[in-house]
C-alpha cells in the first residue's frame, strides 16, 4: 500500500514542485532519497521544457541546500548517505 502511493506521487507530473517540503520536513532519510529521486527525475526527463524561471529556481534550490548541508558539521555528519 505505502509502495503504491509512493509510486503514484513519484509519477505525478507535479511532484518535483513538493521536494523542498519533503526534503526540509521529513525525518526520515529514505523519504528524503525518494524526494531527491523525483527531483532527479523531472531534471532528466523534463529539463529541456520546463520554464527557464522554473529551471533557474530549481537550480538555486540545489546550491542552497548544498552549501547548507554541507557549512554545518553536524549537519554533514547526519546526512552522510543524503
Amino acid at each position: 500500500m505505502a509502495q503504491e502511493v509512493l509510486t503514484h506521487l513519484k509519477e505525478h507530473p507535479d511532484a518535483w514542485t513538493r521536494v523542498d517540503t519533503i526534503l526540509e520536513f521529513s525525518q526520515n532519510m529514505n523519504t528524503k532519497y525518494y524526494g531527491l529521486q523525483i527531483l532527479e527525475n523531472v531534471i532528466k526527463t523534463r529539463w529541456k521544457i520546463l520554464p527557464r524561471n522554473q529551471c533557474d529556481g530549481i537550480k538555486k534550490y540545489v546550491v542552497g541546500l548544498i552549501i547548507k548541508t554541507s557549512s554545518d558539521p553536524a549537519c554533514v555528519e547526519v546526512r552522510k548517505f543524503f
